[in-house]
């Protein structure tokens, strides 16, 4: 029946309207009070819970409890505001082990590394070691008048200086105090006589915990001592420092302090607690049964590895040390069957015969100073420590040259090895072993071994050439290094400089204009840019590297094959390979990106692969100019790799090199944004290891390795527009104990609902356990029971732990980490769906405003960056600059709409993607069409400066860091990482498709700052003039354009900020801001002061005869 459009009401409805209304009204206000406005500073009381796990009965859980984004103070900024520090405590992190089926809760402050184990009741984690208790800091309040100055002894009409009042440890002076300590100081050292110690001034120089930058915690740290002035910290050029002035290493030797954190173990049965002190690396055993650990002590005589017995009353004095004393202890673990034992140590090997100390020299007696004269401005050399030994330049306190001399020198590292069956411990390989290098360093890190164990895979480096050694003449300062310049030139320059120059050895040499205090005006400083560099200057200085990573060149570490019987010893690879070793050792590949150094600057990472034979180092090219990286196939006899130009997948035969095309269709998986074929995504083997599981994006298909045809598994992924993923919980058994099963997860791509599925293998019967709008993250499941723990995550709610029985199906909530928010108006989301111009189906998030009431228009800001919609789920965290929930608390709608690209047109795909969005929620009745803003920050920041010029759409806009002038970014440099931007637009984000040469007219058609002439949207640009992503002078000239065109533009200059702002200060200051901007032009609020801008300067007026103006002429 069809419902009349217009109808007269009754009494009776009247009157239910009527009381309708009242209780409305009624109800308003206290409805306010109820639901209150998320802030940003709301944000600091979030708690995020996560990092999941269940005990192997599945009886207790545990889990991260950790402060929200708002509380990390990321970058270390501070606030400003008076008191800042007191209105704002630390926020607690807390590891918590909850039971979970009664009330016992532990909850462990800054706790960290939780481990379950295997099978014994027992639960360990670290707690951090407690820090000194720094003095109390006895701080004037604003409030408080300094004392005045008496009159009397020390007065102003005394005869001597007043004393002034003491300092509290933490308190900063003024420059001009310090400057007048530091003097004092100086003077001290040059008065004291020779084997006296300087009188230490009244004031220290630097005071406890002070830095550079300021008192305490600075924005580097907290290092010990922190950096004082620079007498105190050894000043440049070598000069001396005083006695009385002990660097960090001399405090470390004087108080030795324990490394490590608190180990404690925790029965879970009766509660009996175990704590172990400074320990740096534990495990349980794999059966459970016992605990492995290093202990670092202070002492460095009970520095070991020990074995502690877990089933009996345990304590720690009854630990066994398998290996006791004085060496450092690293990589630490069992292989896979538990029964062996490997690490590294330089810990003395028990066997190894007693090394002859150096005699030391002759003692010469010791002759009085001779005088010196006070001239030249000559700074006195360094006061001596002791009145019966000479303290040399390079000597510790205490100790002649020669003493330094006759020390023993440092113990190489030995790999070690306990055999837990035959409880017998000893060295596998080392200096002693035979067929040792004597020329090469062994170098301490994952070591492969054979199945029978007697062949071992390790690497080496050469040792430092005899000129690249300290040199021990004893003309060096303290702490100073001999560097050669490529000039010839030999300088002595600080510790860390000589540092720089040996991390560069795969940059080039060393550069004079870095050399501490050697700089001369009559030498030229310069960086010659060869056009055949492989890496320019700037990549060079910033130690720019390829793919492989770590030092190469002369100084690799290369892996080498050790028979432990014969001793022979086998290179293999290269000083450019990095081999990658299959399981059974016999094989191994590796890359080598050298030949494509340069190309990488305008174009992909690509690399040449070889296969190596492992046992006789023999290697051959079996891939060219290849980008995606191989892989090993299941039983490591075979490379898996996919070649673009075929759109294939192939396996190499590692013997016989013979090549397989296997059968996954990859022509209907298009290419990806960037223009790049899509390949698809191998994953596990599967049952038999005669196929591979593959994803095509959508379903999951088993691809036999013979290259038969494949089997689709989900079958309807692509038809439904679903996206399948295996999910491993056993990696010993990740198809279930039958091999049968696989447990799946989903996403709709419609719709974004997240679910959790297990698929039949043999009938392919796929079983839907969990299905929900929200973000399910990956399940955990107890090792020994049915029993599994699942976070969920929606845009109302932030993540939380539920229990899930053995179906996945019934969930219990085990935490609430945040009840406070059920006071707090949280904005819904909703999927939004339109077309684009080019009619293919986009997707966008709408974030609606608290208080949103279905018809009435919003004023709305459009937020964009490639494809968001997948973040529908996310919990919004309210927070500075541009954020959609601080957004939606304060009265706007917030539109985030998906972007898809064609390559070569990347401006006009956002304007063919955005604006239609936009319309469509001003069909909806959302968005108030007059009242619509645009905002973005780098890549978003490019598509709001390029979308304004072709659209009067939008009122306001916001660019965050934007290029606006591809055609002068295109030869710019990435700063962060001294690459040529080149790349970025011929092959990557920008989507040019090639070289400015190639396409000029893509270059100008896509660079907002042509087309400036059409803008008539007052624009806000930001950026931070040390940015190391984009080149922050693209700021410059799109505020310059704007300016000289006339146009409404404001630039926002952050000092000493980078790509994104750090410092709170200035996040602060721009979120204000960009509100105050957005409330101007969307709210009609009054403007701000430099939204205005200065007044226009008039015209002086006439004074005398009117004379007739003229064009100046």
């Amino acid at each position: 029946m069809e419902t009349p459009m217009f109808r007269t009401p009754s009494i009776k409805a009247i009157s239910l309207v009527t009381l309708a209304l009242a209780l409305a009204v009624a109800l308003t206000p206290g409805q306010a009070a109820e639901k209150k406005k998320l802030t940003p500073k709301d944000s600091e009381k979030l708690r995020r819970v996560g990092s999941a796990a269940l005990s192997p009965d599945g009886a207790w859980v545990s889990f991260t409890d950790s402060a929200g984004r708002g509380s990390s103070r990321r970058g270390g900024g501070r606030s400003t505001r008076p008191g800042a520090d007191q209105a704002t405590p630390k926020p607690v992190n807390k590891l918590v082990l909850q039971q979970v089926d009664g009330d016992a809760r532990v909850e462990i402050k800054d706790g960290r590394g939780l481990k379950f184990s295997p099978s014994s009741p027992w639960v360990g984690w670290n707690e951090p070691r407690p820090q000194p208790k720094k003095p109390a800091d006895d701080k004037k309040t604003a409030s408080e008048k300094p004392a005045a100055r008496p009159t009397g002894e020390g007065g102003k009409n005394s005869g001597k200086p007043a004393e002034k009042p003491k300092r509290s440890a933490g308190e900063r002076r003024s420059i001009p105090e310090r400057l007048r300590a530091l003097r004092a100081q100086r003077s001290s050292a040059e008065k004291a006589k020779p084997g006296e110690e300087a009188t230490k001034p009244t004031e220290k120089a630097t005071e406890p915990g002070e830095t550079r930058r300021g008192r305490g915690e600075g924005r580097r740290g907290s290092r010990s001592g922190g950096r004082g002035p620079r007498s105190a910290r050894g000043s440049r050029g070598g000069r001396s420092r005083p006695a009385s002035q002990e660097t960090r290493t001399d405090r470390r030797a004087a108080a030795p302090r324990g490394r490590g954190d608190t180990l404690v173990l925790r029965n879970l049965s009766d509660a009996r607690t175990l704590k172990i002190k400074d320990v740096s690396q534990w495990q349980f055993t794999k059966d459970g049964g016992h605990l492995l650990y290093i202990q670092t002590p202070k002492e460095e005589g009970a520095h070991g590895i020990y074995l502690l017995d877990l089933s009996a009353d345990v304590t720690a004095q009854q630990a066994r040390a398998l290996v006791k004393g004085k060496g450092r202890y690293s990589n630490v673990s069992f292989e896979k069957t538990g029964r062996y034992l490997t690490f590294w140590s330089d810990h003395v090997h028990p066997d190894a015969p007693a090394k002859p100390k150096a005699a030391p020299a002759a003692k010469t007696p010791e002759k009085k100073p001779e005088a010196k004269p006070a001239n030249a401005g000559e700074e006195a050399s360094r006061p001596t420590a002791s009145a019966t030994k000479k303290s040399e330049p390079n000597s510790k306190p205490g100790t002649t040259k020669d003493d330094e001399k006759s020390k023993d020198p440092k113990e190489p590292t030995r790999l070690w090895q306990w055999d837990r069956e035959t409880d017998k411990l000893h060295v596998v390989y080392g200096p002693e072993s035979k067929g040792f290098p004597k020329d090469m360093d062994l170098v301490s890190g994952s070591v492969s071994w054979t199945k029978d164990r007697g062949t071992i895979y390790v690497r080496f480096r050469p040792k430092p050439k005899d000129d690249d050694k300290e040199s021990e003449t004893g003309k060096e300062e303290e702490g100073e290094k001999e560097v050669t310049l490529p000039n010839g030139r030999t300088v002595r320059v600080s510790p860390s400089a000589a540092r720089r120059f040996a991390s560069r050895s795969s940059s080039g040499p060393p550069r004079e204009n870095d050399v501490e205090g050697e700089k001369k005006d009559d030498e030229a400083r310069l960086d010659v840019w060869h056009w055949k560099d492989a890496k320019i200057a700037t990549m060079r200085n910033r130690g720019s590297r390829g793919r492989r990573g770590g030092a190469q060149g002369g100084n690799a570490a290369l892996l080498h094959r050790v028979d432990l019987s014969s001793g022979h010893l086998l290179a293999i690879g290269h000083e450019r390979l990095s081999p990658s070793l299959n399981e059974a050792r016999t094989w191994a590949y590796a890359a080598d990106d050298d030949p494509y150094t340069a190309e990488r600057t305008w174009d992909r990472s690509y690399s040449d692969y070889y296969l190596i034979n492992a046992r006789d180092g023999s290697r051959r090219r079996v891939l060219t100019h290849t980008a995606k990286r191989p892989t090993w196939s299941p039983n490591g006899d075979g490379l898996l790799f996919f070649n673009e130009s075929e759109r294939a997948w192939f396996v190499i035969d590692a013997a016989t090199h013979r090549r397989t095309r296997l059968a996954a269709d990859t022509s209907d998986l298009g290419h990806d944004s960037r223009g790049v074929p899509s390949s698809g995504r191998f994953g596990r083997a599967m049952p038999g290891d005669r196929a591979l599981v593959w994803s095509d994006g959508k379903d999951l298909w088993a691809v036999p390795l013979d290259g038969s045809p494949p089997r689709n598994l989900t079958r309807t992924g692509r038809r439904d527009g679903i996206t399948y993923a295996h999910l491993v919980l056993d990696s010993d058994q990740p198809y279930g104990a039958d091999e049968q099963i696989m447990l799946l997860s989903s996403t709709n791509d419609r719709t974004k609902a997240e679910g959790l599925h297990r698929l039949n293998l043999s009938t392919l019967k796929m079983e839907t356990l969990l299905c929900m709008d929200k973000d399910l993250g990956s399940p955990v499941k107890a090792k020994d029971a049915e029993r599994y723990v699942i976070s969920l995550t929606s845009s109302e709610h932030p993540s939380d732990l539920w229990l899930a029985d053995a179906d996945l199906g019934k969930l219990r909530r085990l935490t609430d980490a945040n009840p406070w928010l059920k006071d707090y108006a949280i904005p819904q989301t909703e999927l939004i769906s339109w077309r684009n111009t080019d009619g293919d189906e986009l997707q966008g998030i709408l974030v609606k405003p608290v208080g949103y009431q279905p018809g009435k228009t919003y004023p709305t800001i459009v937020y964009m960056y490639e494809i968001l919609s997948n973040g529908l789920h996310r919990f919004r965290t309210p927070g500075l600059q541009l954020n959609p929930q601080t957004w939606a608390q304060n009265g706007y709608a917030v539109f985030m709409p998906d972007i898809t690209y064609q390559i070569g047109k990347p401006g006009m795909s956002s304007v063919r993607c955005v604006v239609p969005g936009v319309q469509k929620l001003i069909e909806m009745g959302v968005a108030d069409p007059a009242r619509v803003g645009l905002c973005g920050h780098s890549w978003g920041g490019y598509e709001t400066a390029y979308i304004i010029t072709q659209t009067k759409m939008f009122a306001a806009a916001v660019s965050g860091a934007p290029v606006v002038n591809m055609t002068s970014a295109y030869s710019g440099i990435r700063w962060s990482t001294g690459l040529p931007r080149q790349f970025q637009y011929e092959r990557t984000q920008s989507r040019i498709g090639g070289s400015l040469w190639e396409y000029p007219e893509r270059y100008i058609e896509n660079s907002p700052v042509f087309h400036l002439e059409d803008v008539e949207t007052p624009v806000l640009i930001m950026f931070g003039n040390r940015d190391g992503a984009v080149p922050w002078y693209q700021g410059i000239e799109y505020y310059l354009g704007m300016r000289r065109l006339g146009k409404q533009a404001v630039f926002l200059e952050y000092k000493d900020e980078d790509h994104g702002l750090r410092r709170k200060p200035n996040q602060q200051d721009y979120h204000d801001r960009i509100m105050a901007w957005w409330d101007h032009y969307l709210k009609g609020v009054k403007p701000a002061d430099w939204i205005v801008g200065p007044k226009a300067v008039d015209r002086l007026g006439d004074t005398g005869p009117v004379v007739p103006a003229t064009n100046g002429n």
